[in-house]
């Protein structure tokens, strides 16, 4: 009887054992990683180039065995131009891209001239007078690393920095003429001789974009960015003339993004 009843506790245990049913392993879950955006970005902006600046040049010519003085002044104004540039990420959210800016501004040049007589010491004859449409033109082209950060579908930040080639192309007075005449009592402004001057210069360059898109591809955007540097242009004296390069930019315009 013994035995009878060790055999029938086993079957029983085996049977309830098949009822049961097998418990499987949870599903593995995958780690969900932060939309990286689309690779490549470009930036269509009109621009405003908030800088100016006053430039004077002066020189200390000697007339009729005693030193004059001539001088020429620039005040260059805050003007609109263009702005655009593309970046491609290359790796999670780094990227690189170039940028180009263009501004064109036209300003009067005003001289100024204090000259000797010719018959008596220590006596200047003053005289004052303006050159109009003088034209300076800017042009940056820099490279730049870029920091490119989709914070959600619709909405794109970035910042960026980097080396900046600076060119600037601007007419300068190199010569005041004059006239006067018997008694020599007064010198009078009569002419300017003018000299277009381009120089390039390295730079720096920084900025940032915030764009919203309308679409997968197309949208807008508004961005800030510097750049600058320093250049001498051609003088109407013995000492060169010296001029800032870049400046700040605000701009907006078209983004797209692909």
């Amino acid at each position: 009887m013994l035995s009878f009843a060790v055999l029938f506790l086993i079957a029983s245990s085996a049977a309830t054992a098949q009822q049961q049913p097998l418990r499987q392993p949870p599903p593995r879950t995958q780690q969900q990683r932060a939309p990286e955006g689309p690779r490549l970005h470009i930036e269509i902006d009109g621009a405003y180039r908030s800088s100016t600046q006053t430039l004077t040049d002066t020189a200390s010519p000697t007339i009729y065995a005693e030193s004059g003085s001539l001088s020429a002044g620039y005040d260059v104004p805050a003007v609109p131009g263009f702005s655009g540039g593309a970046s491609f990420r290359l790796w999670k959210y780094l990227g690189v891209g170039v940028g180009i800016s263009r501004f064109s501004a036209s300003f009067p040049g005003e001289v100024r001239g204090s000259i000797p007589n010719p018959f008596t010491f220590s006596q200047q004859r003053t005289f004052e007078g303006s050159v109009s449409d003088l034209a300076r033109k800017e042009l940056a082209l820099g490279v730049h690393l870029r920091g490119m950060f989709q914070v959600s579908p619709k909405f794109g930040v970035s910042v960026y920095a980097g080396p900046t080639r600076l060119s600037v192309t601007q007419d300068v007075i190199t010569a005041i003429q004059y006239t006067e005449s018997y008694p020599y009592d007064t010198a009078t402004f009569s002419a300017a001789q003018i000299a277009t001057d381009k120089v390039n210069k390295w730079g720096i360059g920084a900025g940032a974009d915030l764009a919203y898109y309308f679409t997968r591809n197309v949208g807008v955007g508004v961005g800030v960015k510097y750049s600058g540097g320093e250049t001498e242009l051609v003088s109407l004296g013995s000492s060169p003339l010296k001029s800032k390069l870049g400046g700040s930019e605000f701009g907006g315009g078209l983004r797209l993004r692909f």
